[in-house]
């Protein structure tokens, strides 16, 4: 054997020596005294959890054995002779009539081993004893319910007069709880260490029901008769009440925040609202009029603040109404919370005034229109300190009209592709709008100098221009 193959051979008996050492020795004596903490700590939490389900399996043992100590028993026979004679001695205590006691055929109850046993009992007599009898059977010991009871006056033959006697009719279900919970377990209920079976279970609260027969419920009513005095004179002097306070009312639907509009801010901001439960049904709000029953006040790129006569709310951005936040707990929109810090809600004369501060109805776009809002024909804007619009005439005799284009969208004479042949007069007597940037149109038509890349209207203007609308959703 050559030098190189006697030192390739001591390397790799080195590394496997290596090996086997890390398997072997390490492994067994020197990872547990490194890890010996860890394993401390996941024994401890180990033990709590097993502690604290062993809490909760005595817990629920002692409960259990509390149910079968008020049954008494665990046979079935022995269950329904007791509850029937039970039954039998309260119907003579309160000398019911026409008593029937009679029992059903037992069944097994849902999934469980339990065992379902039930009586049906009807029998008359007067409305109190019928109900000390209720209540009574109300507070038998048993597991049980009473299913259906129904109260019915019985009206006597003609000629003869009425005894005031009530039906009683109603169902007993009891159950019959078995000794072992479920067969998975092996805990079984020893009848020797139960606690004795109490008299009574109360399970109705402190209104003690006997005194509703002194109101006579089946009885028609009778006013009282006067004892001899006579009424006060009314002199006319009577105190008006005074009117109820005014309270905002929230709009009826499924509204939410479309788009909030931010290009003339703060005072030109407006807010787009649809309602969900009708596509076509849209408004645009500006700053000081009527939002949901309430005033918008303020709105950011995130959100609308609205005020109310008790409170005011941020309504996020794309979420419907019913999402609304207060603004103390708003804080997600830490401008709009501390706008409102020196907000005060809305007086009786502003909630009056609301009426007359609609926002503005946006028409329905339709789908060559493309994909922001655009105000109905004849719609008049109701921004404060905007001369309403007039209305666009239709008929064949109208003069042709040129409009200003609004910030941030085209004129009408301007078309994607450059081609707007036949199209000039129907969008604007349909009043439709055009996109606020159409794709593929060259960067210098819009104006570098603007903050929010809005285009620059042109330069002629028409000898009685219509006054601008509200911008367009960005």
């Amino acid at each position: 054997m050559d030098k190189r193959t006697k030192i390739l051979g001591i390397t790799f008996a080195a590394l496997i020596a290596v090996w086997a050492g890390y398997k072997t020795v390490y492994a067994w004596w020197v990872e547990p005294l490194v890890n010996i903490e860890q394993d401390i700590e996941k024994l401890r939490a180990d033990e709590s959890e097993a502690a604290e389900f062993n809490a909760q399996y005595e817990f629920a043992r002692r409960d259990y054995e509390k149910l079968v100590s008020r049954v008494g028993t665990l046979e079935l026979g022995e269950l329904k002779d007791e509850l029937y004679h039970q039954i039998e001695d309260l119907a003579h205590e309160y000398a019911l009539e026409e008593l029937k006691v009679t029992p059903k055929r037992e069944q097994r109850y849902g999934k469980t081993d339990a065992q379902e046993l039930g009586f049906s009992v009807s029998g008359q007599q007067k409305l109190e004893s019928v109900l000390g009898f209720l209540r009574e059977v109300y507070e038998l010991p048993q597991v049980m319910r009473v299913v259906d009871p129904k109260l019915s006056p019985i009206v006597p033959p003609r000629g003869e007069k009425a005894k005031d006697l009530i039906k009683l009719t109603l169902d007993i279900q009891a159950l019959l709880l078995p000794a072992r919970p479920r067969a998975a377990l092996a805990y079984t209920v020893d009848p020797k260490k139960l606690p004795p079976q109490p008299k009574t279970f109360v399970r109705h609260g402190e209104p003690d029901i006997v005194k509703l027969a002194s109101a006579k419920p089946f009885l028609e009513y009778e006013p009282e008769k006067p004892t001899g005095t006579k009424p006060p004179v009314d002199t006319g002097s009577r105190t008006p009440k005074p009117p109820d306070p005014l309270v905002c009312k929230p709009w009826s639907g499924r509204w939410r925040v479309v788009a909030i509009s931010m290009m003339h801010e703060p005072e030109g901001a407006s807010v787009l609202v649809q309602d969900t439960a009708r596509a076509t049904n849209r408004k645009r709000i500006h700053i000081g009029q009527e939002f949901d029953g309430g005033m918008l006040e303020a709105a950011s790129t995130r959100g609308a603040l609205v005020r109310y006569h008790d409170k005011i709310y941020v309504y996020p951005l794309g979420e419907e109404f019913s999402r609304r936040v207060e603004s103390g707990a708003a804080d997600a929109f830490p401008d709009l919370k501390e706008k409102s810090q020196g907000v005060a809600p809305l007086t009786e004369n502003e909630i009056r005034a609301l009426a007359g501060l609609a926002g503005e109805t946006v028409a329905a776009l339709s789908s060559s229109s493309g994909s922001g809002p655009a105000p109905s024909p004849g719609s008049t804007s109701s921004r404060p300190g905007t001369a309403p619009r007039p209305p666009i005439s239709t008929g064949t005799n109208a003069p042709p009209s040129r409009t200003t284009p609004r910030p941030g969208s085209l004129s009408t004479s301007t078309r994607i592709g450059g081609s707007n042949t036949g199209n000039d007069a129907s969008n604007r007597t349909t009043g439709e709008g055009l996109p606020a940037r159409p794709t593929g149109q060259p960067d210098e038509t819009r104006d570098e100098n603007s903050e929010d890349g809005a285009q620059t209207p042109p330069d002629k203007v028409d000898e009685n221009p219509q006054p601008a609308g509200p911008p367009d959703n960005r």
